[in-house]
């Protein structure tokens, strides 16, 4: 990491005053002095506010949001005492200017901010100054960051009803956590250390206002709703429902070592038994790792195939043992003359009908092992799934690699809605269905 010396000398002054200004204050150390020597406030912020950039005061950086004062970072420093060896998870990357101190200091930073824009802005600056041991997402910072937990160090730039539990599950052995704590309009800077099985709290700074902290584990939006403040201390979030619940499981996969393995298991248990498709795993996995997204997309059509293939042989085997069942009248409607029917659509239609079956929201498994059922012919069954699949998942690995975080957030903001679509079009393939019959 390097941070590239200053062209423009006009701002030479004003952050030598602003160091005085930081050690009257109280931080004499050096080391924490000299960075903010080293890192240009000013670029970390709109050039309209650049007069501002080295006062000790909040500076409003667009999006609603304000970077904290430098003085108070350098407290963040003084308290937190990061080491080289240590790695530190941000939450609100903000303007970046605290990222880049900490970067200078630390091993590693892993920043998430909810604002795109302010991200996106943050890591052009980085990169102007050559800082490359920082990783920036796009998300909820309230759940962390799992798949690089733990940390040793986690700082909040916002303010918080409580500790939320994702940041001590994620706070490693002797690790330090700094976050405001409070209501929205008051909160008190409060340090937590993880000390074996013990947990020490201490207030460092009393009487401070950040901008809320939003998300699973915070508060809901900007603004409350009603009056009433949410009190300190544990605030359980709202339990999600079973289909939400399920999802976030498949996700979960995506922050271990066994995300791969996982996808591959999602996508042949869903091409025959399982009914949640594997596309948010193999989402999130090309999230996290960009450059393997044609990989994972293989591997999810190749698997998925698989799948189909033993969903095939499920109805080529089990359909003699159970069509006496079906054809006694305990299912209505289905009687040997209705099965025949459908029988010669598939003779018919058959790749076709598993094709479009492979690219919609329908469970595969349904078409599959109902392929199996009416014995389609093999080959012309097996190109189908390779052709359907392999376009639907590399078609979603394809726009993850080019838009990224925004599908996630996407799918996590209209998650309820897309479950409606989801089971109404699930409903009208099975009305499709028992139409032909």
């Amino acid at each position: 990491m390097a941070v590239e010396p200053l062209d423009d000398r006009r701002f030479a002054g004003y952050r030598r005053k602003l160091i005085e200004h930081i050690r009257v204050r109280g931080i004499d150390d050096l080391a924490i002095l000299q960075l903010f020597d080293r890192v240009p406030r000013h670029l970390f912020v709109p050039e309209g506010v650049w007069p501002r950039a080295y006062e000790d005061a909040a500076t409003p950086i667009g999006y609603g949001q304000t970077a904290s004062q430098p003085s108070l970072q350098a407290l963040y420093l003084s308290v937190l005492q990061v080491t080289p060896d240590d790695t530190v998870l941000e939450i609100g990357t903000g303007s970046g200017f605290l990222t880049a101190l900490l970067a200078l200091t630390a091993e590693r930073v892993y920043s998430v901010e909810r604002i795109r824009e302010l991200s996106v802005r943050a890591r052009a600056v980085l990169d102007q100054l050559r800082i490359n041991n920082v990783a920036l997402m796009v998300g909820d910072g309230t759940i962390g960051w799992r798949k690089y937990a733990p940390f040793d160090v986690i700082v909040v730039s916002a303010a918080s009803p409580s500790v939320p539990p994702s940041f001590m599950d994620q706070l490693a052995e002797g690790g330090r956590l700094l976050i405001p704590v409070g209501t929205r309009k008051r909160q008190e800077l409060m340090l937590v250390r993880r000390e074996g099985s013990e947990i020490h709290e201490e207030i460092i700074h009393g009487a401070c206002t950040f901008v809320p902290l939003l998300g699973q584990f915070a508060w809901a939006s900007e603004t409350p709703e009603d009056a009433s403040e949410p009190k300190p201390g544990p605030q359980p979030p709202a339990k999600p429902g079973y289909v939400r619940r399920l999802y976030n499981w498949v996700l979960h996969w995506a922050d271990t070592p066994y995300g791969v393995p996982a996808l591959a298991v999602l996508c042949v248990v869903e091409s025959s038994v399982f009914p949640l498709p594997p596309d948010p795993l193999l989402i999130a996995l090309c999230l996290g790792a960009s450059h393997r997204a044609l990989r994972f997309a293989t591997i999810a059509t190749v698997t998925s195939v698989l799948g189909g293939i033993l969903g095939y042989g499920l109805g080529a085997v089990v359909w003699d043992s159970v069509s006496e069942f079906f054809f006694s009248g305990f299912v209505p409607g289905v009687t040997p003359e209705s099965f025949a029917t459908v029988q010669g659509y598939y003779e018919d239609w058959g790749f076709w009908t598993v094709f479009v079956a492979g690219l919609t929201p329908i469970p595969y498994k349904v078409f599959t092992i109902s392929a199996g059922v009416f014995r389609i012919n093999f080959p012309i069954f097996v190109l189908a799934g390779v052709l359907s699949r392999g376009l639907r998942f590399f078609l979603v690995a394809g726009l993850v690699y080019h838009y990224g975080e925004p599908i996630r957030l996407f799918i996590d903001r209209y998650f309820n809605l897309l479950t409606w679509v989801f089971s109404l079009l699930l409903v009208l393939g099975f009305v499709l269905i028992r139409g032909l019959l």
